[in-house]
């Protein structure tokens, strides 16, 4: 037994208003994760609160953290942001085709469980010219690898017995990411939200 234990998440259900860009799972891939989350769950009864299939995202660029930054005035700063913000994504995403990424890794951190993905710079690349183009600046954090999280702990555990567990999966599934949605989330993890836009990538 190892001293690191899974952290009990706090977050979930929880209000909040947070404006993102997010790439979605198709249907095929929703049900692979669907499978990967019974199978956990079966081997660690109540530990995990599974991400619903609506739910699931792959984080391309986050504009507005309210609920992490302590906002009371996320909306007004949306709005004032948006026409460049938006300007902006339109204009970089025109150089860019449909983003394939390349589901191989599954590992526990003491707060979730995420399926890792790589594609071939795309992500990184769009994300760092629009940080060139914008005010956004380094200010808000924005993820450092392609992930998508698919559980949460609602209990403590030793995660070095869940990471052994998550070693016999064997992760090897393809997303292709089209579009971009920019949602307006209210309810933490990506529970109530309302589209504001989608963007599409080059055909």
């Amino acid at each position: 037994m190892s001293e690191l234990k899974t952290k009990v998440c706090d977050i979930i259900n929880r209000d909040c208003l947070v404006y993102s860009i997010l790439g979605d799972f198709g249907d095929e891939n929703k049900r692979k994760i669907r499978e990967i989350q019974e199978e956990i769950n079966k081997k660690f009864e109540g530990l995990i609160w599974k991400t619903p299939p609506e739910a699931l995202h792959i984080t391309l660029l986050v504009w507005i953290n309210s609920w992490i930054d302590n906002l009371t005035n996320g909306d007004e700063i949306f709005e004032k942001l948006f026409p460049d913000y938006n300007e902006a994504l339109d204009n970089i995403l025109k150089k860019y085709t449909p983003v394939k990424i390349e589901f191989n890794k599954i590992e526990a951190t003491k707060d979730a469980i995420i399926l890792i993905g790589k594609d071939n710079g795309e992500f990184q690349k769009i994300r760092s010219e629009f940080i060139k183009k914008t005010s956004i600046g380094e200010k808000i954090k924005q993820p450092k690898i392609i992930h998508s999280t698919i559980a949460r702990f609602q209990k403590e555990y030793d995660l070095e017995e869940v990471n052994e567990f998550l070693k016999t999966f064997s992760i090897a599934f393809n997303e292709t990411i089209e579009r971009f949605k920019l949602p307006r989330e209210t309810k933490k993890p990506m529970l109530e939200y309302e589209i504001k836009k989608h963007y599409n990538l080059a055909r």
